[in-house]
């Protein structure tokens, strides 16, 4: 989880990591510098699973990259600091490496509550597989179907990729998925 200057938002968040239905993971919470009360608010949420890593402002790109080094796991899950998983999130995720060993990447659904009661869902799968047919075809057709909060990959592809570019302001995220 990067995290910087969301001080309103990630206690929740770490919140719907613990209450996950799946029990085999770590929490690390990479504070970015924040100016705020955010890495107090980290704080306070107690569990043996979340370690805190502080640095110095270096962009998300480069929060990303020290959560990566830092991790024990083989897989990766990406969450943001202002956003939230459900329950079953992890053993859904669980559920997709088993179903797919060869993968590198694995995603879910997701919805992105747009305020005003406004709720957007990301683009379904392939029912039968489960799968993209394409990833470059169903990037043509709308950018709506990888999230990076609902997105997992295999540390050892993203370390093979060269991990997130430093310094991307934007689309960091765009730019790993098409490398991957």
């Amino acid at each position: 989880i990067p995290l910087y200057n969301k001080e309103h938002y990630i206690e929740n968040t770490l919140k719907s990591v613990l209450n996950q239905t799946f029990g085999d993971y770590e929490v690390i919470v990479v504070d970015d510098g924040s100016t705020d009360g955010s890495l107090a608010a980290a704080r306070r949420v107690q569990s043996d699973r979340i370690r805190i890593i502080e640095q110095v402002n270096a962009g998300v790109s480069v929060a990303r990259n020290t959560g990566i080094e830092n991790a024990r796991g083989e897989f990766i899950c990406f969450l943001d600091a202002d956003d939230e998983w459900r329950p079953d999130y992890l053993a859904t995720i669980d559920d997709l490496t088993v179903k797919y060993p060869e993968s590198a990447i694995f995603v879910t659904a997701y919805a992105v509550n747009m305020g005003n009661g406004k709720i957007n869902y990301s683009t379904r799968l392939e029912p039968e597989t489960g799968c993209l047919p394409s990833y470059w075809l169903t990037l043509a057709k709308g950018y709506d179907f990888v999230w990076t909060s609902a997105t997992t990959m295999r540390r050892d592809t993203l370390i093979d990729a060269g991990l997130f570019k430093p310094g991307e302001k934007i689309g960091q995220d765009l730019d790993m998925w098409a490398r991957v």
